[in-house]
């Protein structure tokens, strides 16, 4: 069994450091621009010869910041840290339009809806009946407005959690490395991450599930290394919770299953697969539970919606099937085909599963736009530096205008939105860099702990699911954000001259 673990192990790295390789080597040379429209469109830029001269320059500051990083404790950093992010939050917060958009604005609707004890939105052809896993988001929405009838409350909650996300990297890099320049490296990437502070204007379940998501790792990494009572049903209870707020972080409650799955292989008990079971369980359990819930509130009987099946088949729809829009991205296939079919699951997964058959017989007749469409898939997803943060945010076509010089410029795609992507393209190209180096690294150790590998875990799931579902950059932000501590160990290692 022990001999299964080390293939499991290398096996993970080893694919994580491809991948790695991979975007780090194509964010060198291109990038994805999402334009400043409601009609989400992007294009792919070839970085030029002043930026090639700026990647060594960046690494180089980089590497010197530790001098500065040395002189200050993690705390003293942090709490730093978190008064430029209020200030810098609060000031987007109240700088810019109170109005949101498409799927955040149908949250905020039903949100409202709700309190007012109307429950129509989970019927008929209403937008809850076709994604009821919003549930969790507009439950959400409603405690807060129950205090504060503002949309701006929804941006303080985010700027918050936010906050809490960074406070949990910070937490979580002290259990993986006890090291204080590695936490601060990771504390100060942390924070640089700009998207996140973008995100603020974002009101979707991603920010408050990646809030439990890295919660749910912290008492993971508590239950594998300091065996802490009642952490592992904590962490199992995290997942759950985060699941409610967005299904696709089922992806972290697989990867702490395989976490936990090869700490059994290394010494097997029945109280380790009891344990496995029991994650599990937490991590599905409650989002069933929250569903029929707001069945017996609402009265409604409503099913599971959309089925997801609806969602792959849209992922792997070219560019002249999807609106205009990038090949994979949302085009509304699932949503129409949903309608057509009468909101039948079955039916409307029998229609997917033709239409996917009649799109693998299309890519395997013509393999070279195949080739294009995956390359140019993960471009759009992994190469767009601010993962579609400044897009999230408002935009002047919806009639959402800015009048704040500075912001103004920052979500027309004007020179500071030009600054920021740049800077953004330069952090990426580091973090996957120095994330595939910290898995080169962990292949060249006789034996490595395996709750390290969860983000890895994470990063490998996203990947591969956008791969072959619905994707857009914004998805994906998490992964990308989740490489930072391995940045921060690989710059404090012999890589950066150990200290």
């Amino acid at each position: 069994m022990k001999s299964f673990h080390s293939f499991c192990y290398k096996s993970i790295t080893i694919l994580g450091l491809a991948l790695l390789l991979i975007l780090a080597v194509s964010s060198i040379f291109i990038y994805g621009h999402l334009y400043s429209s409601s009609q989400e469109r992007m294009v792919f830029y070839k970085n030029g010869m002043v930026f090639f001269i700026l990647i060594p320059v960046f690494f180089f500051a980089l590497w010197k910041f530790r001098d500065l990083l040395k002189k200050v404790t993690p705390g003293k950093l942090f709490l730093i840290c978190s008064l430029i992010y209020i200030i810098a939050g609060l000031y987007l917060t109240f700088r810019v339009p109170d109005t949101i958009r498409s799927d955040p604005y149908m949250i905020y609707k039903y949100a409202k809806k709700f309190l007012d004890a109307d429950y129509e939105g989970l019927t008929g052809g209403y937008y809850l009946r076709f994604f009821p896993y919003q549930l969790g988001m507009v439950t959400f929405e409603m405690g807060l407005l129950s205090i504060w009838n503002s949309t701006r409350i929804l941006f303080i909650a985010n700027l918050i959690l936010i906050l809490g996300i960074n406070f949990l990297q910070w937490r979580i890099t002290e259990l993986l490395s006890k090291n204080k320049l590695v936490i601060n490296y990771s504390i100060a990437l942390s924070f640089g991450f700009v998207p996140m502070l973008f995100y603020i204007l974002f009101t979707y379940g991603t920010i408050p599930g990646h809030f439990f998501l890295c919660l749910g790792y912290y008492f993971l990494i508590k239950h594998i290394k300091n065996h802490s009572p009642l952490s592992f049903i904590f962490c199992g209870l995290s997942l759950g919770i985060a699941v409610i707020f967005k299904p696709n972080y089922l992806i972290a409650a697989v990867a702490c299953a395989i976490i936990i799955f090869m700490d059994l292989l290394k010494r097997f008990s029945k109280g380790k697969l009891v344990i496995l079971v029991i994650v599990i369980i937490l991590s599905i359990a409650p989002n069933k539970a929250f569903l029929q819930m707001w069945r017996n509130i609402s009265g409604v009987d409503f099913d599971g919606g959309a089925p997801y099946v609806l969602n792959v088949t849209m992922g792997l729809q070219p560019e002249e099937m999807g609106k205009g829009r990038l090949g994979g991205w949302y085009n509304g296939y699932n949503y129409d085909t949903f309608e057509l079919n009468n909101y039948d699951i079955e039916a409307s997964k029998k229609v997917a599963f033709e239409d996917m058959k009649n799109l693998a017989e299309h890519w395997k007749n013509n393999s070279a736009a195949a080739r294009k469409f995956f390359i140019d898939k993960i471009h759009s997803t992994w190469n767009d530096p601010l993962f579609q943060s400044l897009w999230s945010g408002p935009l002047e076509d919806s009639d959402q205008v800015v009048t704040d010089k500075l912001l103004h410029s920052l979500f027309t795609g004007g020179h500071v939105a030009m600054v920021f992507e740049k800077y953004m393209n330069l952090v990426m190209i580091s973090i996957y860099l120095l994330a595939a180096a910290w898995c080169f690294m962990n292949l060249t150790k006789k034996s490595g702990d395996d709750s390290e590998l969860f983000y890895l875990l994470l990063f490998l799931g996203g990947f591969i699911f956008h791969l072959i579902s619905e994707t857009k950059s914004q998805y994906v932000y998490m992964y990308a954000y989740s490489l930072i501590p391995y940045a921060a160990i690989t710059l404090c290692s012999k890589f950066g001259r150990k200290s």
